[in-house]
């Protein structure tokens, strides 16, 4: 028996963009500990949410909003910065049209398909069997 996770694009895109945003929070976390011997009860309390709310959010198991990050900055001493960067084509995708959907996007001059190759430079992509 196999079977093959699909993965959209958007989603791979979106679960990247968490991890990486996880990952800053959390290395600004043990920086201002290492530094400053910050808490994550001191952030709690300047933040004035509990404790757990805080562990959740630096394990990367919370969906923190945009005033959550800045209001966690603040704690860290740290000043949040975002980036939106042009990405090129992949495979058989035009850059991405406002409004348009991955179905509506004309195909490549060879016709190629997407293909899990395609992404093997940035993300995991593991077909599971047996």
């Amino acid at each position: 028996m196999s079977f093959e996770i699909d993965i959209s694009p958007i989603e791979n895109e979106t679960a990247d963009f968490l991890h990486r945003l996880h990952g800053e929070i959390y290395r600004a976390f043990l920086l201002a500990k290492k530094n400053d011997g910050v808490t994550q009860s001191q952030i709690a309390n300047i933040l004035n949410v509990d404790k757990s709310h805080v562990s959740r959010i630096l394990r990367g198991n919370g969906n923190p909003t945009a005033k959550t990050i800045a209001e966690l900055a603040f704690a860290l001493n740290c000043k949040p910065s975002i980036a939106m960067e042009r990405v090129p084509a992949v495979g058989n995708q035009r850059p991405r049209d406002i409004g348009g959907s991955a179905s509506s996007q004309a195909p490549s001059k060879t016709g190629s398909t997407l293909t899990p190759e395609d992404f093997s430079s940035k993300y995991s992509v593991t077909r599971v069997g047996a």
